[in-house]
C-alpha cells in the first residue's frame, strides 16, 4: 500500500535537506544528525528516502549503493523503493513524492544518482504536491560544493539517467469540504400546498416560517431567507 507522507514530515525532510546543501561531496560517507556530515549520491537518495518513510536508523547509515537498485538489494525495496513501470508516472495513477534517476557503471565514478522531491516548487516554499519538484543531488565537487538542492542539482529524469525508481509514497492532501446546502425559507404556498393537521391547518411552509420569526424576531414573512444546512 501507498504510504501517505504528512504535510508535517514533508517539511521536517526539507528543512533537512536545506541545512545540507552546499556541503562537500564526500564519497562513502552517510548524512547523520550533525548536519555537517556530507554523503556521496547513493547515500543521499538512500537515507532521503528513508527519512521520508519515518525510518529511525537512517542517521550514519547509507544502507547501500548506486548499484544496490540495480542487483535488487532487499533494503532498497525495504526503504519503499520500486521500479518505475513502463508508461512511467502516468501507470502510477499518482504523484510519488520521491523520483529516482540512476546510472550504472558499476559502482563508484561510473555510477550515479539524484532525485527529485515534489514536495514544494522551491526550497523552504509552501508545503503542496509540486509539478516542477526540488531537484536534490550530491556529485562531484564544483567549486567545494557538493550537495546542491534545487539550483544546480539534476532531475531525476536527467539525460545521464537510463534507470528510474520512485518512493511508493505520496503527499497528504486536504479534504475538500462540503458545500452547503441552500434551503428556502419563505412564502411558498404556490410551491408548496400541502395542509397539515398537526400543523393546525397550516401548510409547512407557513410553519417553518411561524418558527423562524419566533427565534429571529422576524414578523415579516413577506421577505425569503436562506438557511445554510
Amino acid at each position: 500500500m501507498t504510504t501517505v507522507i504528512t504535510k508535517l514530515k514533508a517539511r521536517e525532510v526539507d528543512n533537512f535537506c536545506r541545512a545540507r546543501r552546499g556541503l562537500p561531496y564526500a564519497f562513502g560517507g552517510a548524512f547523520s544528525t550533525d548536519p555537517k556530515r556530507s554523503t556521496d549520491c547513493s547515500g543521499l537518495v538512500l537515507q532521503t528516502g528513508a527519512l521520508l518513510m519515518g525510518r529511525t536508523d537512517w542517521s550514519g547509515n547509507r544502507y547501500g549503493s548506486t548499484e544496490s537498485f540495480r542487483l535488487n538489494y532487499p533494503i532498497v525495496f525495504d526503504i519503499g523503493f520500486k521500479r518505475l513501470p513502463v508508461g512511467g508516472v502516468k501507470a502510477l495513477g499518482f504523484q510519488p513524492i520521491m523520483l529516482v534517476g540512476l546510472q550504472h557503471g558499476g559502482g563508484g565514478e561510473y555510477s550515479h544518482t539524484a532525485c527529485t522531491l515534489f514536495y514544494a516548487d522551491v526550497p523552504g516554499g509552501e508545503i503542496k504536491q509540486s509539478v516542477r519538484g526540488i531537484d536534490w543531488e550530491s556529485h562531484g565537487n564544483r567549486n567545494g560544493v557538493g550537495v546542491d538542492y534545487y539550483d544546480n542539482a539534476r532531475a531525476w529524469n536527467d539525460p545521464l539517467f537510463s534507470d528510474f525508481w520512485y518512493l511508493d509514497a505520496k503527499l497528504e492532501t486536504a479534504a475538500t469540504p462540503a458545500t452547503p446546502q441552500p434551503v428556502i425559507v419563505g412564502p411558498a404556498d404556490d410551491q408548496l400546498n400541502m395542509q397539515w393537521n398537526c400543523l393546525g391547518g397550516q401548510t409547512l411552509v407557513e410553519a417553518v416560517a411561524e418558527i423562524r420569526d419566533k427565534v429571529c424576531g422576524n414578523a415579516d414573512r413577506s421577505k425569503g431567507g436562506v438557511v445554510l444546512r
